[in-house]
């Protein structure tokens, strides 16, 4: 269960550091044996900025990860946090597009608070708050 008193990380990570672990995996061996690269392929068309495919490729291997990875597919289950995510994802490349940033990483700190300032019950969602930082 996450900490409520320290800041949100991540929406695939509870513990600092997971996603970097995740940038350097390779795919695995048997994802082309098991044509799992070609459902993730399906999977992630459309959204190449977001590098998702080494996400797939990293294990879990603590159970509290898993815990943590359910805890976040039953709030997208529930349709206002749901909705509520993909605006905010629809704003974030909005954004990018608009300020020419290569990559959800290439923001620069103005856009990301701005849009923590202006998304004000996203925050809520992620057990954060951006209201010091705005």
């Amino acid at each position: 269960m996450p900490d409520p008193g320290r800041p949100f990380q991540s929406i695939l990570f509870e513990q600092p550091g997971g996603a970097a672990q995740a940038e350097q995996s390779q795919q695995p061996s048997c994802f082309p044996d098991l044509n799992l690269d070609q459902a993730l392929d399906w999977m992630t068309t459309g959204r190449g900025e977001y590098q998702l495919k080494p996400f797939f490729y990293t294990p879990l291997s603590d159970p509290g990860a898993v815990k943590y990875r359910h805890g976040i597919l039953r709030d997208l289950e529930n349709e206002p946090t749901r909705q509520t995510v993909q605006e905010f994802a629809t704003q974030m490349r909005r954004m990018r597009e608009t300020t020419g940033a290569g990559g959800p990483a290439a923001l620069p700190l103005s856009a990301g608070t701005l849009v923590c300032g202006r998304g004000g019950h996203l925050l809520q969602i992620g057990r954060a708050s951006c209201r010091e930082r705005v």
